[in-house]
């Protein structure tokens, strides 16, 4: 592939196989690094679940199929807090590792691939790398991955405190990989048996960052790097998403003539991660709507939502992309997932966040540090009206979200992966 203008003297062309699984929130980070790739002059092969890969092909990518997707019903203790994580690792995850590296090593083949760049959750990716003799990058999507002891996270059935002490971050950091380790080694070492692979430890974190590069795809004003961040991390700042995969992005006439016709409404929202629990959100948020005559515009993401309770005040769609919907909110509600988050910050709105699972109980922490959210937890049936009433009744929340916009603004989270993925492999 011939050199692109601006490229620097001794720049060569890599071919890289990108792959992830999960959510939109899962995809469209990597996609938008993906399309940077290749527009920098790079080999782009995607392997995807489909429809994401049906998706990626629209956004001008080569791509193929991971093979069928288990169909995982969330239930029982992949919606509970605590253990959800392990849960969804253990039936959505680690079942497909063996024909994840099976699909990786097939496509690595065909592209001829210089690297494999994974999601962090990508199990099979790193051992599909080491199988085929090629370097692995792992890319982060939310910073609850990046244990430290230097910056506070919060993990599920943890107290949302400014601080920890050292002793007990240290405990709760040892705790959480003592007992995924536990519960997924097992399960790993099974699978790297059958693949001709050593039995290993501590398989999930040290495959993690085992990489020749870990690309942290958020703003250092999220979460800065740390000194114990482990070797080759790099923040790089928040991803936007690509063109957005429908056929028409914009808001349509009926979502246009409610935003111009009244004040700015609240947008309530919970993304892709967590249907299940949907209904129940959906309907306490228009109840409180309905009794103070809030404007809200309800985006279901396809979920059932019981006509009877929209109140003349709202409007639900099932899909409008932030970015173009958000600037003209007053405050978005939404579940803590860190795609939502991405999009409230670049437009300078303040938040009410409902984590449920994952990281999101540490994305909602951040937000709340950062002064431009409140949290309310998924149960409080009282919380969530009287978050929504601060936020847009104070304006140091619109204030702070402000700072943070203009902070973060110009940034090319997308680029500087790339720009860290060159320098990785000297390309």
């Amino acid at each position: 592939m011939p050199r692109p203008p601006g490229a620097p003297r001794g720049w060569r062309s890599l071919r890289v196989l990108m792959t992830t699984l999960g959510a939109a929130g899962d995809h469209l980070p990597l996609l938008g690094v993906a399309r940077a790739l290749a527009a920098r002059g790079h080999g782009l092969m995607c392997a995807l679940d489909e429809p994401w890969r049906t998706r990626a092909e629209a956004l001008g990518l080569e791509a193929v199929s991971l093979g069928p997707a288990p169909v995982v019903v969330q239930r029982g203790s992949m919606t509970r807090p605590v253990e959800g994580s392990i849960a969804f690792l253990r039936r959505a995850v680690i079942p497909r590792v063996p024909a994840m590296v099976e699909a990786l090593e097939r496509a690595s083949r065909a592209h001829r691939a210089d690297v494999i760049l994974g999601h962090h959750i990508s199990l099979g990716a790193p051992w599909a790398a080491r199988r085929l003799g090629i370097p692995w990058a792992m890319a982060c999507v939310a910073p609850a991955s990046w244990t430290s002891l230097e910056q506070v996270t919060v993990y599920p059935g943890m107290p949302d405190k400014d601080r920890y002490s050292p002793r007990v971050m240290r405990g709760a950091v040892a705790l959480g990989k003592r007992v995924t380790n536990a519960l997924v080694d097992p399960l790993l070492n099974r699978h790297r048996r059958a693949l001709g692979l050593p039995v290993a430890r501590g398989t999930m974190f040290n495959e993690m960052f085992s990489g020749i590069v870990n690309l942290g795809l958020w703003h250092p004003v999220f979460r800065a790097p740390a000194a114990d961040d482990a070797p080759r991390s790099t923040v790089c700042g928040f991803v936007r998403p690509p063109e957005l995969l429908v056929a028409d992005p914009r808001p349509g006439a009926r979502v246009r003539a409610f935003l111009e016709r009244g004040a700015p409404p609240i947008v309530i929202t919970l993304g892709t991660s967590v249907p299940h629990a949907a209904e129940r959100f959906f309907a306490r948020a228009l109840s409180w709507c309905a009794a103070t005559g809030t404007r809200a515009v309800l985006l279901t993401g396809g979920a059932r939502v019981d006509p009877s309770l929209v109140p003349p005040c709202g409007i639900v769609e099932a899909y409008i992309p932030l970015e173009d919907l958000l600037p003209r909110a007053s405050a978005v509600v939404h579940h803590g997932g860190l795609g939502t988050i991405a999009a409230a910050l670049r437009a300078g709105v303040p938040m009410v966040c409902v984590p449920h699972l994952h990281d999101q109980f540490d994305n909602a922490a951040r937000c709340r540090r950062l002064g431009v959210s409140v949290t309310v937890h998924r149960r409080h049936r009282g919380g969530l009206g009287a978050a929504i009433a601060r936020v847009t009744g104070d304006p140091s929340f619109r204030s702070a979200a402000r700072t943070v916009q203009a902070a973060i603004a110009g940034e090319d989270g997308a680029n500087r992966a790339a720009e860290e993925l060159e320098r990785a492999m000297g390309a």
